[in-house]
């Protein structure tokens, strides 16, 4: 895919990615987490969602389409999308949800959450949906406000475990 900026590209994963997805998906949570989350439970979830098998499997499933981000050809992050049927939380029409954008933390600031959210965009409209949703750990402001910023509104929450944590997730939707 197409950026502005010749250092930045964004490429649709393969499974030959599922080792990378995983130890980014990993370092990304962590980086973002670690100030929030008892070790354990960090730990619990890291290895429970961000392992190759686990990656492997998600890049087989036709409804999941995995984007990665680089920066001067080393991957900086990545998202993923789940086409599915439409969550009760989130009304929208014809939805796909954004279930992950991640960016390693000295990657943030640099455009590339911007960059990989159009990409995002773009898919999903390539893939007939009319509306995308996500959802956001409430304490994540920063990430909310960039939500806002590409579009998104709240339209509910939801709790969600972490470990033996619960916190509150925010729901935000857009037309696309």
């Amino acid at each position: 895919m197409k950026s502005d900026n010749p250092s930045h590209t964004i490429r649709i994963a393969t499974v030959d990615d599922a080792a990378l997805l995983a130890e980014l998906g990993a370092r990304t949570f962590r980086e973002a987490f670690a100030p929030f989350l008892p070790p354990s439970d960090l730990e619990s979830y890291v290895t429970a969602m961000y392992n190759p098998a686990l990656q492997t499997e998600e890049l087989a499933n036709p409804l999941r389409k995995f984007l990665i981000v680089e920066h001067d050809g080393a991957a900086a992050g990545y998202a993923l999308l789940l086409a599915h049927e439409l969550n009760p939380a989130a009304p929208c029409e014809n939805p796909v949800e954004l279930e992950r954008l991640y960016l390693l933390q000295s990657s943030v600031g640099r455009g590339l959450g911007s960059l990989l959210m159009r990409a995002c965009i773009e898919e999903s409209r390539r893939g007939g949906h009319t509306s995308m949703w996500l959802q956001v750990w409430e304490g994540n402001t920063r990430a909310m406000t960039f939500y806002r910023k590409m579009g998104f509104g709240s339209v509910g929450e939801k709790e969600k475990m972490v470990g033996t944590q619960t916190s509150r997730d925010i729901i935000m939707a857009r037309k696309l």
